[in-house]
């Protein structure tokens, strides 16, 4: 059955993801949750892809909220501009004494057991201003089927579901969540990836240009519904 969702063109295609994150998060009061980005948080500090450093760069204020406290030590043993990272429980999110213009909760969602839950938990959080950022893994990424055709299947050994744009879309409406821009993108940052990980984007960025459905990640833009 198809739902009443736009058409995917060219236009809702963009190569990397983080550049447009900086750019939304610009000059703006930030929480960004599940910032350690564990466990690859020390290696992506100091190869210059950890999207918390890079926050760092643009934000007004930025408050990190994750729950591996090795990571977060890290980070906290790191000198930051406009940051700082606390140990918090997302269920607890709208106990925060921090008045957040962006939510960023990238990469998390398909980690989570109670999607529903956690969207309640981010809607309580958030003002009728505040703009929710959200990235996930996009099940029809075009690497999958590639995998499927030799009879594998790669995912991240924590993720609990897979997205697609349609089913993403469903699942924050009815959380009463309105999505206001959708974007296709990849959101490893070209200096951090390996020489195999940049044969593959040479691959498939071309065709995710073409048919931006089969990019790595969906991109979505948040709201309150009214």
């Amino acid at each position: 059955m198809q739902t009443n969702l736009p058409k995917i063109t060219r236009k809702h295609f963009v190569t990397r993801r983080d550049p447009l994150l900086e750019k939304l998060c610009a000059q703006k009061r930030v929480l960004h949750i599940g910032s350690c980005d564990w466990p690859n948080t020390e290696w992506k500090y100091e190869h210059g892809g950890l999207l918390y450093k890079k926050i760092d760069d643009v934000a007004t204020e930025q408050l990190g909220v994750d729950m591996h406290q090795p990571s977060i030590d890290f980070l906290n043993s790191k000198e930051f501009q406009v940051s700082k990272i606390i140990q918090h429980d997302m269920n607890e999110i709208s106990s925060l004494d921090f008045d957040a213009e962006i939510i960023l909760f990238g990469e998390t969602l398909e980690h989570l057991l109670n999607l529903g839950v956690a969207l309640e938990n981010l809607k309580a959080a958030m003002g009728t201003e505040t703009k929710l950022l959200i990235s996930v893994p996009n099940a029809f990424y075009i690497r999958n089927f590639l995998y499927a055709l030799f009879g594998k299947e790669w995912q991240h050994p924590d993720h609990k579901v897979a997205f697609t744009y349609k089913t993403l879309h469903k699942l924050l409406n009815t959380a009463g969540l309105e999505v206001e821009e959708t974007v296709f993108t990849f959101s490893m940052d070209d200096e951090a990836l390996n020489r195999n990980g940049k044969i593959m984007m040479f691959i498939v960025q071309p065709i995710a240009r073409l048919f931006p459905m089969l990019a790595a990640n969906i991109f979505v833009t948040v709201k309150k519904a009214r």
